[in-house]
């Protein structure tokens, strides 16, 4: 009996344990259920409170926006204007650019011309005066007496037969330098003591023609002279400032007149090797190369450069062809300097931006530049060009 007793009561206790953990489970997932819920309730209200905005907000949004819609099409504005305003301004550019009629075709035609009437004389004295009037219209005034020459002395007579042109070279405002080949045939005059002596002889020379134009007319504006081109190659000149031309000293003036003298000699009658000693650089020259020899300086002036010890001299310098002994007048510009007892060439026939003068503009400064003196405008005085 007891022993029944005892299995009863522990059957009650396990009982009652059942119920306890059942309870305890169910208090356990309404815990956590009641969690859940909590949670649930909160990030509903934050959610809730986030799409509640600061009273202004969206003004300030559209104002935003507003700001830099309003930004960037002022800043479309200025760009296209700024652009618009800098190809109107390269139009006008354009438009200014001024043309150098000394180096138009017709400039060249003319200078053309006047190499053929140049080249033709016969030795008569009705010929002579022909050909002297003719070439009178071509030089500006006061040249014409200084390129006569005593043709009846020469010998030969002389026939143009072709100019190719070789080169077109700006010297300045409505100025430049136009350079040929010139072909022509020389005939040697019978004399009474050489009566059937017709000897003849091909020449070719490279010519150059000082041409300028004043707007109306073309005109020859310094003796033309004789150069060499090497034609497979080319040079590139430089161009500088300006500075006012002063006349050199006289001790100056009479040591360039020593110097010149062997400098054109040089020039025109030796190899290029040897005259590169005489120059600054194998650039300011090619010479002559023994197409025509020195006879002698006809005229000189000196100027001090704008550097110390740099000189601008004015020749007229007389050649002579070699194998017929014609003799030719030129003129040609130097730059020297000096380097300690000797005199160097550091430019020839470069000086640039000269000022076309027609008859009746007296008062007109002539505008001279030179590679490498700085030359400002100034009143070059006129060179002496009569025989």
């Amino acid at each position: 009996m007891k022993l029944k007793n005892k299995k009863g009561s522990k059957n009650q206790q396990l009982d009652k344990n059942k119920k306890l953990s059942k309870f305890r489970e169910y208090y356990l997932k309404w815990k956590k259920w009641s969690e859940m819920e909590k949670e649930k309730k909160e990030f509903l209200k934050r959610n809730q409170n986030k799409s509640i905005k600061p009273k202004g907000y969206v003004a300030r949004k559209i104002g935003v926006v507003s700001f830099w819609v309003l930004f960037g099409f002022m800043f479309l504005v200025v760009m296209v204007t700024f652009f618009s305003s800098d190809d109107k301004a390269n139009a006008d550019q354009k438009i200014e650019i001024k043309q150098n009629y000394a180096t138009s075709p017709e400039a060249i035609q003319y200078a053309k011309n006047f190499v053929q009437d140049y080249f033709n004389w016969t030795i008569s004295d009705e010929a002579i005066k022909g050909r002297n009037q003719t070439l009178e219209k071509y030089f500006v005034k006061g040249i014409f007496q200084s390129a006569t020459m005593d043709l009846k002395q020469v010998g030969w007579n002389s026939s143009f037969k072709e100019a190719q042109l070789k080169k077109v070279e700006e010297k300045g405002e409505n100025l430049a330098y136009i350079t040929f080949l010139v072909k022509f045939e020389l005939k040697r005059v019978p004399t009474p003591e050489q009566p059937e002596n017709t000897e003849t002889k091909q020449l070719e020379k490279y010519f150059v023609v000082p041409v300028a134009y004043d707007g109306g007319t073309f005109g020859v504006y310094e003796l033309p002279k004789f150069t060499y081109i090497y034609e497979d190659k080319t040079t590139i000149k430089e161009v500088t400032t300006k500075g006012k031309l002063q006349k050199a000293n006289v001790d100056i003036i009479q040591q360039i007149e020593t110097f010149l003298p062997t400098f054109f000699k040089t020039y025109s009658e030796d190899e290029k090797d040897k005259l590169n000693y005489m120059l600054t650089n194998e650039k300011v020259t090619n010479g002559l190369n023994g197409t025509i020899h020195f006879d002698s300086i006809d005229k000189m002036e000196v100027f001090n450069g704008s550097k110390e010890n740099h000189y601008i001299v004015f020749t007229q310098v007389i050649f002579v062809e070699p194998e017929t002994g014609i003799p030719f007048k030129v003129n040609h510009q130097l730059e020297l300097v000096k380097q300690g007892d000797r005199f160097v060439v550091d430019g020839m026939d470069n000086m640039t931006d000269k000022e076309v003068v027609s008859e009746g503009d007296k008062d007109k400064e002539v505008n001279v530049k030179a590679k490498p003196v700085d030359i400002e405008k100034a009143e070059v005085p006129e060179v002496d060009q009569s025989n």
